[in-house]
């Protein structure tokens, strides 16, 4: 369902329970809250242009997302599609249209773990890396700790 229209849904429900379960159309429209004139101008509606080329898009950006294992959001689908849309002379897509299209279907990117680098503090002044972190402060010098000044020899 990728279309604009408000009541889609309640008219396609009509329409499935009065073929299959011969309910009459007067009543579940009723029970809808639509009028009988919307539906059937519903029922009798062609499919516009801009639908059809919302579905081919549609094609493209599942394409696209099965390629690159769902690792692609709306913006980089965005910038993949028109690219090959340009190399072959046709207008962009807006991203915003994209990314409408694929909130409706949800299509999602899948969201990776950061990776977690664990950093290896060399032997400095003569410590391990296990041990507890002590200022190396060259000899000579003055440092204060915890609010007292200590001279290094």
């Amino acid at each position: 369902m990728i279309s604009q229209i408000r009541l889609q849904l309640r008219y396609m429900v009509i329409e499935e329970m009065s073929t299959t379960d011969t309910f009459p159309v007067v009543l579940l429209c009723e029970i809808a809250q639509v009028s009988r004139a919307a539906y059937y101008k519903w029922l009798k509606r062609t499919v516009s242009v801009r639908e059809e080329e919302n579905l081919s898009l549609l094609e493209d950006i599942h394409l696209l997302y099965d390629q690159v294992n769902g690792t692609y959001g709306y913006r980089r689908i965005t910038m993949t599609v028109n690219r090959r849309r340009r190399q072959h002379g046709l207008p962009a897509y807006n991203e915003k249209r994209i990314y409408r299209l694929m909130r409706i279907h949800e299509i999602r990117s899948v969201i990776r773990q950061k990776k977690t680098v664990q950093k290896v503090v060399p032997a400095a002044c003569g410590r391990e890396p296990d041990e507890p972190r002590i200022p190396c402060v060259p000899a000579g010098r003055e440092m204060v700790h915890r609010r007292h000044r200590v001279q290094i020899r």
